[in-house]
């Protein structure tokens, strides 16, 4: 029983990984039940076996394309004095905060996942546990740049985290729908963020005194 259970959880993460392999190479439409099962070496039956429909393997697709984006390794910001605050909300945080890999394949599987989602229950989880992660991680970069820049802000983390979110997504969809070039879109985005962010907090010293 627990050879079966091994062997059923190795062709399973086989044809994950064939689907992985299949969006990267090719597009998330080439996908199939047949060039997964291809790719991985096993018949439709023993893609059958393991899932339901390609709906559900879109689902385990999702997850593990999940795991491999939130763990980032932190990078080194440097705070330079005698810049202004929404410069160095650019160099601090915006562009740290763009260190989360987002590529064209993942942003059409989370608008695939999106859809989903929205006909499938039971298709939300991942997405809105994914979700989560975002906005946590968000958070933990905005409340360690923000300190160490000397600013508060003036509404929930969380609610923060949500509209950088938001401005991640727009700038996303401008570069792989409307072509706008990666540089541009970047540097875009992290200018609508630090935008944001100047609007959205206020020195220290100053919520010391209006307390």
């Amino acid at each position: 029983m627990a050879e079966q259970s091994r062997r059923r959880a190795e062709t399973r993460e086989r044809l994950i990984a064939a689907a992985l392999e299949l969006i990267r190479e090719r597009s998330l439409s080439s996908a199939t039940v047949e060039a997964v099962s291809e790719r991985a070496g096993f018949t439709r039956g023993a893609f059958y076996s393991n899932f339901a429909s390609m709906d559900d393997l879109l689902v385990a697709v999702f997850e593990k394309y999940a795991e491999e984006l939130i763990p980032v390794g932190e990078p080194v910001v440097v705070h330079s004095e005698g810049v202004p605050t929404e410069h160095r909300l650019v160099l601090g945080v915006a562009e740290r905060l763009l260190t989360i890999p987002v590529d064209r394949e993942w942003f059409f599987i989370t608008r695939e996942m999106a859809a989903l989602a929205a006909r499938r229950p039971d298709a939300r989880r991942p997405v809105l546990a994914f979700s989560v992660q975002v906005r946590a991680r968000i958070v933990s970069i905005l409340t360690e740049e923000l300190d160490a820049l000397g600013l508060r802000p003036t509404l929930d983390l969380d609610s923060l985290a949500t509209a950088v979110v938001a401005i991640f997504e727009a700038w996303q969809e401008r570069e792989y729908l409307d072509n706008v070039p990666h540089e541009t879109a970047s540097q875009a985005c992290a200018t609508s963020v630090a935008a944001l962010l100047v609007g959205a907090t206020q020195p220290l010293e100053a919520s010391t005194v209006a307390g």
